[in-house]
């Protein structure tokens, strides 16, 4: 920077999907195989114990990340929608800025920005589901 200080910024991608009531990361090899605990630490901030979070440098990185996600998402077809999400899925990205003035004094800036895609809502009469689609919709 011009007056002698440091940035440092770091940006880290996560995607986890609830499904039936439980979480799920939509990240690590063998994602929807156990349910992730959620938790909420000293100063109340409700956390996914466990959850991978990815390191992205770029818009592509962060692209390769949200696909990699959607491609492990749980869908299946109903009468309305041949590709129907059965889970409500969120991927957010951490923003981590450092910035250290040449007298050694650091300030850090945290933003979060998460996106949310809800469940297939379609009418449970008009979709003809039953058994698991039926129980995913309730």
């Amino acid at each position: 920077d011009e007056d002698g200080s440091t940035i440092h910024t770091t940006t880290k991608a996560s995607f986890f999907e609830i499904y039936n009531e439980r979480v799920y990361d939509l990240l690590s090899d063998g994602a929807l195989d156990e349910a992730l605990p959620v938790r909420e630490d000293s100063s109340n901030r409700v956390y996914v114990e466990g959850l991978t979070e990815m390191t992205v440098s770029n818009t592509s990185d962060a692209m390769e990340v949200l696909r990699c996600g959607i491609d492990n998402r749980r869908v299946a077809a109903t009468k309305m929608n041949h590709v129907s999400s059965r889970s409500h899925a969120v991927f957010a990205l951490a923003v981590k800025s450092e910035v250290t003035s040449n007298d050694g004094v650091k300030k850090i800036r945290m933003s979060k920005f998460t996106l949310v895609d809800l469940a297939g809502s379609e009418r449970q009469k008009a979709t003809d589901a039953s058994g698991d689609r039926l129980k995913e919709a309730s």
